[in-house]
């Protein structure tokens, strides 16, 4: 029982990739728009792991599938599908939430110290504009 709350379609959940535990063959076809965005953040953090792992990386990925999730049309979809694409958004805004507190704490220490660097107002910068960008894919959605 716990392990169908964990996995959904061929692409939702931790280590769950085309229908298999830890599968790496993307050929394998997306049931449904939730779970082409299931598919898609798989793939992204794959390039993540291959680019070194930055964490920069893993929360764009998050981010891109929140973003997807949000304008996704749930109401054709089985209760199973729908709540668990609803479960999904609901854990990845608050995993891209509690990264973002962190960046803003380390943001904070070093900017009291003067030492923010271009990189980090960069990253920042970055983050606003996603976030903008969140917010008025959301306003569309919600006058839908």
């Amino acid at each position: 029982m716990v392990e169908v709350l964990i996995r959904n379609d061929k692409y939702g959940g931790p280590d769950w990739t085309a229908g298999r535990w830890y599968g790496t063959d993307y050929s394998v076809p997306a049931k449904n728009p939730a779970d082409q965005a299931y598919k898609e953040h798989d793939q992204a953090y794959d390039a993540c792991i291959e680019a070194g792992g930055q964490v920069g990386c893993y929360l764009k990925a998050d981010e891109d599938l929140v973003e997807k999730l949000r304008v996704v049309d749930l109401s054709d979809y089985s209760v199973h599908d729908s709540m668990y694409a609803t479960a999904a958004l609901a854990f990845f805004d608050a995993k891209i939430l509690r990264e973002r507190w962190q960046v803003f704490l380390i943001w904070f220490a070093k900017g009291k110290e003067g030492q923010r660097t271009a990189k980090d107002t960069k990253y920042l910068d970055e983050q606003r504009d996603l976030q903008r960008k969140r917010e008025d894919v959301k306003e569309t959605h919600d006058d839908q």
